[in-house]
């Protein structure tokens, strides 16, 4: 039943107006695991302007691709401006399902977090987005290296607000 309900807990936590989301606490470098053979590098964040966007919140924490609709860059950039979430992109094309299948199964527990295939030319196989403009490349997936990533946030408050533009 545990195991049931802490995705549920999540998902209804990221879902649910998004009242005490993590915030960052400073720019943390890449993460490290000595142990693991995947590396990961800071990247320049792309510049996406929210005038006159509209969002909503998505529906899920982890999309595979198959999904009729995922959510857009307007509604990721709102995750990380106002919700203080991680976002995870990741490289469907030449990611295995072996690394796949622990990404999906990280992100499930994950407090305001989604991870999803790119819809885009990918610029690494997994691309880690943090609020306050800070973007980690990797060349795959390393659970220790998107902890440390997920933790350099603290919680903090959010200003409230609806699921999506058109209820603020």
């Amino acid at each position: 039943m545990i195991r049931i309900a802490l995705p549920t807990l999540a998902l209804i936590a990221l879902l649910t107006g998004c009242v005490a989301a993590p915030e960052v606490v400073s720019e943390s470098p890449a993460a490290s695991n000595p142990t693991s053979d995947v590396s990961c590098e800071r990247a320049e964040p792309e510049v996406i302007d929210m005038t006159g966007a509209t969002w909503q919140h998505p529906q899920s924490s982890f999309y595979d691709g198959t999904e009729e609709v995922i959510p857009g860059e307007y509604d990721l950039e709102h995750l990380l401006r106002s919700d203080n979430a991680i976002v995870v992109i990741y490289d469907r094309e030449n990611l295995p399902d072996a690394a796949i299948a622990p990404l999906q199964g990280w992100i499930t527990y994950e407090t305001a977090a989604v991870a999803l295939p790119s819809t885009d030319e990918p610029r690494a196989p997994i691309e880690v987005r943090l609020p306050g403009s800070l973007v980690t490349l990797c060349d795959g997936v390393d659970i220790i290296q998107l902890d440390a990533l997920s933790q350099s946030r603290t919680f903090g408050e959010v200003e409230e607000h609806g699921e999506s533009s058109e209820e603020e």
